[in-house]
């Protein structure tokens, strides 16, 4: 199963673009995978993001014509870096799909909001269907 995370540390933020798809009757959990989804189906934006590419989009103003929704490169097409566009500079944010063996009981760890996978034994189950454990 692949699910989205958010790999670097601060805050969590989903685009405008990305949050009018989820459904509102899914959990937080159930819209990752959807997001991840998403973004598999993203065409790439770039061949390769470079520093000069990366700063272009980050000191670009939201509401410049050309302004983009996220960047993609096809070398790593499983990451996405978008940008807070509701402000002028925003934060950008990479969004990155992780694939997680559901034979195992996994969650989302966190430290100063860096995301990743965790594999753990002898958990308690919260969703069977996703093989999701809480320790």
């Amino acid at each position: 199963m692949k699910i989205a995370i958010y790999p670097n540390y601060g805050s969590i933020y989903v685009p405008p673009f990305i949050s009018k798809q989820l459904s509102k009757e899914k959990d937080w959990t159930h819209n990752r995978i959807e997001i991840a989804n998403i973004i598999e189906k993203l065409k790439p934006t770039h061949n390769k993001i470079t520093q000069k590419i990366y700063t272009l989009y980050a000191t670009s103003e939201p509401n410049e014509v050309n302004c983009l929704n996220y960047i993609k490169d096809t070398k790593n097409p499983n990451i996405i870096y978008v940008k807070e566009l509701e402000k002028i500079y925003g934060q950008i944010y990479k969004i990155q799909i992780e694939d997680v063996d559901t034979t195992k009981i996994w969650r989302i760890s966190e430290y100063d909001g860096a995301e990743g996978i965790e594999y753990y034994g002898k958990p308690e189950v919260i969703d069977k269907e996703l093989n999701l454990g809480e320790w």
